[in-house]
């Protein structure tokens, strides 16, 4: 009965001309209304609407969330400078209070929202990375600087493990990190298949459980996964739905690709 429903709306659509048909297994259909979202198996790559959900109207980029329920961006404030913010998900962001990086920066959090990585501008000659604890007041204490060298492109969303992906101007291969609390320790290192030889990329944002990744380069969002934290990323495809944009992120079951711009931070929803 399920399939000759099917079937009925197929015929509808072609007539119409509604919308382009194929077939969808029943259990598609039998799945609960409120069921919450999922990411897709691992070697499926997530679609997405082209529709945007405009929720944060602030001048933020590179913004990400972290399961302790904080978010983090580069926004300008009111003087127009670019500087590090924090706050809630879904929230305004306020200055991070004892980072006083200004300028293109580029910061994450770790999953607990205790500490603050975050990339220096591009436009100095020597590019590193520094670590910023969260205090007990809330404001940030800058604490050790990763190993990372002095060339950095860009880094990513942190795991719930803290694994983290580097790029660097001196090659074109993905760095992985985990950040062990006051040290850092390096744990592979990988050549990406990506869809041109021309393609280089930029963030490489890990989801929280570290399996699944989305890059961006020339403004496209490209995505893979892996089936272990010991496995390499599979070859990088285009993600289709996303928005152009230079910093992307995807949320832990993967119901939200952030994307930000003119003056605002927009969300994609699986389609």
């Amino acid at each position: 009965m399920r399939w000759l429903l099917v079937l009925l709306l197929c015929g509808c659509n072609q007539i119409y001309g509604l919308k382009e048909t194929g077939q969808q297994d029943a259990a598609f259909f039998d799945a609960p209304a409120d069921a919450p979202y999922a990411c897709p198996a691992i070697g499926v790559t997530p679609q997405f609407s082209p529709q945007l959900t405009q929720f944060l109207v602030q001048r933020c980029e590179a913004y990400s969330v972290v399961r302790s329920g904080r978010a983090v961006a580069r926004c300008k404030d009111d003087n127009g400078t670019d500087r590090v913010f924090v706050g809630n998900i879904d929230e305004r962001l306020e200055p991070a209070i004892g980072v006083d990086m200004i300028g293109p920066v580029l910061p994450r959090l770790t999953q607990d929202g205790e500490h603050l990585i975050v990339r220096e501008p591009t436009k100095i000659a020597v590019v590193q990375v520094h670590v910023y604890d969260r205090q007990s007041d809330g404001t940030w204490l800058r604490g050790g600087d990763p190993p990372f060298g002095s060339h950095i492109r860009a880094i990513g969303t942190l795991s719930d493990d803290n694994r983290m992906l580097v790029t660097t101007s001196d090659d074109v291969l993905l760095h992985e990190w985990i950040f062990e609390g006051t040290t850092w320790r390096q744990v592979g290192t990988q050549m990406p298949s990506v869809p041109s030889v021309s393609d280089v990329l930029f963030a490489a944002s890990l989801t929280e459980d570290g399996l699944r990744v989305v890059a961006t380069v020339n403004n496209r969002a490209l995505y893979s996964d892996r089936a272990t934290v010991s496995d390499p990323f599979r070859a990088f495809v285009a993600l289709e739905g996303a928005p152009r944009g230079v910093d992307m992120t995807l949320n832990a079951d993967c119901s939200r690709l952030y994307a930000a711009g003119l003056g605002s931070v927009f969300y994609a929803n699986p389609r």
